[in-house]
Formats: structure tokens, C-alpha cells, sequence
């Protein structure tokens, strides 16, 4: 997501990509991106494969876990958002950064499976996991797209805005305004000297 704008500039998604190899993608591609923000989700091992290769590759922009329950932002050295509630937060954080008008997403993949959440017994439960036909699919098929989608507006809300540098437009060679843009570069440079 473009933390100015809102705006979804990327996905891209596999199922077939181990995490060491995952990685390395995500690396490349946060670089391509001008070092963009990683807000890796680590839960299970694949989660914790892929924080090491990132790691390994030299990665630092990356989300570090925050303590629960606590007023202000207490920053770990734990490296990737740990999922405790099995999304509960980051899917209200989805809806929030929609209903205000926060985020254009793209990805129809992505909100089709935000969709797709409920609560049941007071757990969040993807539609995915209940219908699956095949018992050893049961408890497999889940909303990774969605969850994605929520930890980059986690990051967004996440990281700082960098600030913009202010630019002003040349002054005409000679005008008066240049003359005075000239003695006030005049004077900061001599205050500078001293």
C-alpha cells in the first residue's frame, strides 16, 4: 500500500512458494518498492522461516511485534506480527481503513476472502475451513490474501510518515524574488561559517 495514498500498488500471491524462497521475493521486491515496510505475519513455522531468510538477507525495514494490553507502543525484539486472535484485530483494521475511505484496494481476491470471516463461538472461522469437503482439507483453507491485505494497513498505520521536502519553484533568473532568495542563502551560509 502507498502510506500517502491509500492506495494498493501490489500483490502477488502463490500457494505453491516455500517460505526460504518467499523471502527472498519479498526482499526483492520491498527494494524495488524503495525499501519498503514488511509486516511479515508469524504465525507457525513457515511465518518464522521466512523472518530468518529476510533477515539473512540483510532485510531491517521489517514490523516488530508490540505488547498486547499495554496503553502505549512497547516494541519487542520479536520480530513479524503475531496473530493471537486469528485476525479479529487486523480484519477490523480493514474495515476501519475502508469505511473511512483510508485505502482503495484492488484486490477483489483480498476482499472476497475478508468476506468470507465470522465469528463462531467467539473465534473468527474463514467460510474456507468449514466447508471443506476433504477431512484433510478441513482446517487448511483460510484467508491468507485478506490477512495480508490487514498487515499491510497495519504497517501503513504502522510506520512513520517521512517527510516531504518542500519545494519551491525557481524564481526567474534576476526578478526580485531570486535576489532575495539569493541573500537569504547568502545569510544561512554565513551563519553557518560562524
Amino acid at each position: 500500500l502507498n502510506k500517502t495514498t491509500g492506495e494498493q500498488v501490489f500483490e502477488w500471491r502463490s500457494n505453491r512458494t516455500d517460505p526460504i524462497a518467499f523471502g527472498e521475493l519479498a526482499v526483492w521486491i520491498c527494494r524495488w518498492f524503495g525499501d519498503a515496510y514488511l509486516v511479515p505475519e508469524k504465525n507457525g513455522g513457515g511465518g518464522t522461516l521466512f523472518i530468518k531468510k529476510v533477515v539473512d538477507l540483510g532485510y531491517a525495514k521489517l514490523y516488530h511485534h508490540v505488547k498486547p494490553g499495554i496503553a502505549y507502543k512497547a516494541r519487542t525484539e520479536i520480530l513479524g506480527y503475531f496473530n493471537p486472535d486469528g485476525g479479529i484485530e487486523l480484519l477490523k483494521g480493514l474495515e476501519s481503513a475502508l469505511v473511512k475511505n483510508r485505502v482503495r484496494v484492488h484486490s477483489v481476491v483480498a476482499l472476497r476472502e475478508a468476506g468470507r470471516y465470522f465469528l463462531k463461538n467467539g473465534k473468527l472461522v474463514h467460510s474456507g475451513e468449514q466447508a471443506a469437503e476433504d477431512g484433510a482439507a478441513k482446517g487448511k483453507a483460510h484467508g491468507d490474501a485478506a490477512i495480508a491485505l490487514c498487515a499491510a494497513i497495519l504497517g501503513m498505520d504502522d510506520w512513520p510518515a517521512e517527510k516531504q521536502e518542500e519545494s519551491k519553484p525557481e524564481a526567474p533568473y534576476g526578478s526580485f524574488l531570486w535576489r532575495r532568495q539569493q541573500a537569504e542563502k547568502a545569510r544561512r551560509s554565513q551563519g553557518r561559517k560562524t
